[in-house]
Order: C-alpha cells, then structure tokens, then sequence
C-alpha cells in the first residue's frame, strides 16, 4: 500500500513539474543515490542558449 501511494505521488509531481520547473530530466536509477552533489564548474555557451553543468551521484551496491 505504501508503494502505491509513493508511485501516485511521483506520478502527480511528474504531471505538475513542468509548471514548477524550467527543466526537469529524470533517470530511475537500479540503487538508490546516497550522493547528489554538484561539481562547481560552470561552461557557458555565449553562442547557445544553456550552459553545461556537471552531476555526481554516488551509490552504495
């Protein structure tokens, strides 16, 4: 039952996230992420419209 209501409730953010966000990309990952870090380095792209950040995400397997 309790996963049930979490997939519901990941299902409704889903729906409502372009509302809440400029961008979200989602990746379901086979463990779960004991890391989320961003790295400092920013690369701007004066001739696109982004920049380029990198991610670390660390597991525990």
């Amino acid at each position: 039952e309790e996963e049930k209501q979490i997939k519901e409730e990941y299902k409704t953010w889903k729906k409502n996230a372009r509302f809440l966000y400029d961008l979200v990309v989602t990746k379901s990952l086979e463990w779960p992420s004991l890391t989320c870090q961003w790295f400092p380095d920013v690369e701007n792209r004066p001739d696109k419209n982004y920049k380029t950040q990198r991610l670390l995400l660390g597991t525990h397997t």
